[in-house]
């Protein structure tokens, strides 16, 4: 008879939670990220990366940071880290002709976007027109 594994790959719904909670990864070196009406904003750890080794590109709507580093260590040996990261904004809603980035002695980055203020000119409201009568009939 074969033992039945109904349970073997459950993995309660809480543990997940807890750990994607955590301050695990709110503290991960990557920094954070905020929006509210006037701009958004990415802070990103770059400490270990030099300012020569760091890139912020605007691509339509897209935020991409990236920075890579290598250093060699000896003659035969040669240690390398990167990021890359994304960030998509709604398009129209940001100004991404004005985007603005600071690096900090302490290693710190941060990449600003204001916020587009002829967005109304690029979003509508769309009126709602009553049927009067059944979809279904």
């Amino acid at each position: 008879m074969i033992p039945r594994f109904t349970n073997l790959f459950r993995i309660p719904r809480t543990s997940f939670r807890a750990w994607y909670l955590s301050d695990v990864r709110q503290n991960s070196g990557f920094g954070s990220v905020s929006f509210d009406d006037d701009k958004f904003e990415a802070v990103v750890d770059v400490e270990q990366y030099q300012s020569g080794d760091i890139n912020v590109e605007v691509m339509d709507s897209t935020i991409i940071i990236q920075a890579r580093q290598i250093d060699k260590q000896g003659d035969h040996q040669l240690v390398s880290s990167q990021f890359i990261k994304k960030f998509i904004l709604s398009k129209g809603y940001y100004d991404m002709n004005n985007v603005e980035s600071t690096l900090y002695s302490d290693g710190v980055l941060i990449v600003t976007v204001p916020r587009n203020r002829t967005v109304d000119e690029c979003c509508r409201k769309i009126p709602i027109v009553q049927a009067g009568k059944p979809y279904r009939s």
